[in-house]
């Protein structure tokens, strides 16, 4: 106990003696540890999230797939009646169908989303109302469904937390709803559904009766002892019979059984270890450098106490005990650094599952990071005592002896260590500089229409309100003109959706041979207003733009783009030619530009427009191009003029083009950003480790710089010995880095948009950058080198 409280107080002593030293080698240790304990935390909080539901293990999905479909996770309200009736598996089964609503009343009117569930849900996921009551079994009819059940975050946010709420009504779609309860703030359907639904209602029968509209997702509880593989064989049976008795909506179609939880791919677990590999091996490699280094310098020091009687296992013990110290503080201030970050994720992501999964540094990442802490402490706290303690321990003591680090073989392995670091900062920034071009390329592609200065927002008529087309349309043309006769609207659309993700149909051309049944052409639909096209700026090629006269009694009639044109018309003028889409035979009038889709790596696909008059729809986006510098200025003037026509209609996803574009390259632009601050913290490492190389090594042939200088060698010569040992280890480095580089840009260039699979400039580029990094870090120890006294160097040997 004596001994290691000897080395205890010599560990302080040193720490407060190097404090710069010190303060380096904990904030390495700090970046590299904070960052593996983060990662710990997001991937457990991914995987192991506590699921806010009753024996959430014991649920599983049961979905309808087939292997022209591969499935959407959901099925047919009829199938799930029948399975729900014949399982011999489950406790029970509960179906879910969500549906976009409109919410008047109150304050402002909103669109959100809402659930609705069959009789057993609630109890099927352990839940009940924390005011209020469930919904009762009369209303689980046409005539008694108007009850509704209001989300915690809707209550709290909307009706500030009121009782009072309870019995009160709402105007849902245009209809009276009754609220009767409110559900429990712990309840998160985003983990089970992907979503948070504000209101729940009841799922009857009458708009899902339709056995080919698969559009329910169906939760289930396993009996007891009931396995996964008992329970999809059940249902296989079962899926079998409800074939042979509807084969015209279900010939193909089989069920499926999965967890509630996901399964995570052994791919995922192999690019994890990947990751934390990577950073604890750059981390330690740099950290034991420099320790070796330091304890090369030590070398008289340990030298002496071996003379005097240490045996090496004490001076394994001194060095291990300060080395720990140092990697202990490293690792305390990483798990802080982890912390907060893990909040600062949470935060971020607020509103995403992400966030609901509250990401923390607990008792399990905490298990993680200490075996990473031992692991760590193996290689960074133990190689540095075994190599300074190994045999020759009185070399140090006779005159003359010091040498670059302290014997050839240490310094090849101190060199190895910096080699590595190179290579692999070097493999890292490599990945980086292609992310970052390819995410230069995706933002320099021609979207094929103008997203500045364009407001967009997405505006949904209840057909309950909007029963008919007419009224629709009406709505939609009365809008139109109102915004375009304000001042600060220069013109305005509609269309079905957003250029960059309009949904496919299928097509045929008339007069060309019918295509075999399941083989029809697809091609992008979007039905849009006579506006739309000067209101984005997407360039009418050849024929006409859509009219006022082009209503739904007028000729039917089309627009294509571009890539329909050289797909379909590669010898012949598309304009006159038929297309037979959305249910009647068009005219093509027009041609336009390509207009690019998300992901914007996709090349231009067909893409069919058609008025909007002609296949009216009460779900719609509008667009309205304004003068002004900021488009969202005219939203208050947006939904005054929609109040003007109905002040129970709301609207929902304002935002400009600009962020829409932008939105869809955030999970890019995240990932390339990430990728770019390892990338330059390996660098950054990479730089420390050849400084704290050369610095020690130049400590350590002071006495030998001092015999050169006094056999006339001069500042030159000196600055460029350091300096050329300083660069061949950097080229020792980037020779193996750019050989793993050339494999990864090969790799790499089948998945980045815009990415060769050889990038000459980058791979020259990067070189370079390594080559100025690595001088600037050798430059300082050269310059000391220099301006060593030979006096004072051959009297200190």
């Amino acid at each position: 106990m004596s001994a290691l409280v000897q080395d205890l107080r010599s560990g302080l002593r040193n720490i407060r003696t190097h404090l710069g030293f010190t303060a380096v080698v904990v904030i390495i240790l700090a970046l590299g540890i904070g960052a593996n304990t983060t990662i710990f935390g997001v991937i457990h909080a991914l995987l192991f999230f506590p699921m806010p539901f009753k024996d959430a293990e014991q649920l599983v999905y049961v979905t309808e797939t087939s292997e022209r479909s591969r499935g959407g996770g959901t099925t047919s309200y009829p199938a799930f009646l029948d399975w729900k009736g014949q399982n011999q598996v489950f406790e029970d089964m509960a179906g879910f169908a969500s549906e976009a609503v409109n919410l008047a009343g109150g304050s402002e009117p909103e669109r959100l989303s809402s659930l609705r569930v069959s009789g057993s849900a609630l109890s099927l996921l352990g839940a009940q109302p924390v005011w209020g009551r469930a919904f009762l079994a009369s209303e689980f009819t046409a005539e008694g469904s108007r009850a509704v059940l209001l989300s915690h975050s809707l209550w709290q946010r909307r009706f500030g937390a009121d009782r009072a709420i309870i019995g009160q009504i709402l105007k849902v779609n245009g209809q009276a709803h009754t609220v009767v309860g409110i559900l429990p703030e712990n309840l998160k359907m985003a983990l089970a559904l992907g979503f948070e639904p504000a209101l729940w209602m009841p799922l009857v029968p009458a708009p899902y009766e339709d056995r080919s509209a698969r559009t329910c997702l169906v939760l289930a509880r396993r009996k007891p002892g009931i396995t996964m593989e008992r329970a999809r064989a059940d249902m296989e049976v079962i899926a079998r019979r409800i074939t042979a008795s509807h084969p015209d909506t279900n010939k193909g179609w089989t069920a499926s059984v999965s967890p509630l939880r996901p399964e995570v791919d052994t791919v995922a677990y192999v690019v994890l270890a990947i990751l934390v590999g990577s950073i604890l091996a750059l981390v330690c490699a740099n950290v034991t450098n420099l320790l070796l280094a330091r304890a090369v310098a030590r070398e008289r020091e340990f030298a002496v106490r071996a003379a005097l009687g240490a045996s090496r296992m004490r001076l394994v013990c001194q060095l291990l005990t300060e080395n720990l110290m140092l990697l202990l503080l490293g690792c305390a201030l990483g798990v802080l650094a982890a912390v907060w970050a893990c909040d600062w994720i949470s935060a971020r992501f607020i509103d995403t599952n992400l966030g609901l999964l509250r990401i923390r540094i607990d008792a399990p990442v905490l298990a993680a990071t200490a075996v990473l802490f031992l692991l760590a402490g193996t290689i960074v706290g133990l190689v540095p005592a075994l190599q300074i303690s190994g045999a020759g321990l009185s070399q140090p003591l006779k005159e003359g002896s010091r040498s670059l680090s302290g014997g050839v073989s240490k310094r090849r392995f101190k060199n190895f260590l910096v080699a590595s670091e190179v290579a692999f900062s070097l493999l890292l920034l490599m990945g980086a500089s292609l992310a970052v071009k390819s995410w230069f390329q995706l933002w320099s592609v021609d979207l094929g229409f103008r997203p500045e200065k364009v407001l967009a927002m997405r505006i949904s008529l209840a057909d309950r309100q909007y029963p008919d087309s007419d009224r629709k349309i009406a709505f939609f043309q009365q809008l139109l003109g109102r915004l375009e006769s304000r001042p600060e609207v220069r013109s305005a659309g509609v269309a079905s959706d957003l250029p960059t993700a309009s949904p496919e149909r299928s097509f045929i051309i008339g007069g060309r041979p019918l295509p075999a049944v399941g083989e029809a052409p697809q091609a992008r639909f979007t039905a849009v207003s006579a506006g739309y096209f000067n209101t984005l700026a997407i360039a009418v090629k050849t024929g006409r733009q859509f009219t006022e006269q082009d209503v739904t009694t007028s000729p039917a009639v089309a627009i294509v783009n571009e890539s329909m044109v050289g797909r379909y018309w590669t010898d012949q003028n598309p304009i006159g030619g038929r297309i037979d889409v959305a249910g009647r035979l068009r005219t093509v009038v027009g041609v336009v530009a390509d207009v690019r889709s998300i992901p914007l790596s996709r090349k231009p696909v067909p893409e069919i427009f058609v008025p909007f008059t002609q296949a009216p729809g009460g779900d719609m986006a509008v667009v309205a191009a304004t003068a002004l510098a900021d488009p969202l200025a005219i939203t208050a003037a947006v939904k005054q003029e929609v109040r003007a026509i109905d002040p129970d209609q709301p609207i929902s996803r304002i935002m400009t083009m600009e962020s829409v574009c932008s939105s869809n390259m955030g999970v890019i632009r995240f990932g390339t950003s990430a990728l770019s601050l390892v990338a330059f913290g390996a660098l950054i490492l990479a730089a420390v480790g050849l400084y704290g190389v050369l610095s020690y090594a130049v400590s350590q042939r002071t006495h030998e710089i001092g015999v050169r200088v006094a056999l006339g060698a001069g500042p030159r010569d000196i600055l460029g010995l350091v300096l050329g040992q300083g660069l061949t280890l950097t080229l020792f480095g980037i020779v193996p880095g750019l050989t793993a580089s050339l494999v990864l840009g090969r790799v790499l260039s089948s998945s980045l948009f815009g990415v060769r699979p050889v990038e000459f400039l980058i791979l020259a580029g990067i070189s370079l950058l390594f080559i100025l990094v690595s001088a600037t870090a050798c430059y300082l120890p050269a310059r000391r080198a220099a301006s060593v006294d030979p006096m004072q160097a051959l009297r200190n040997p």
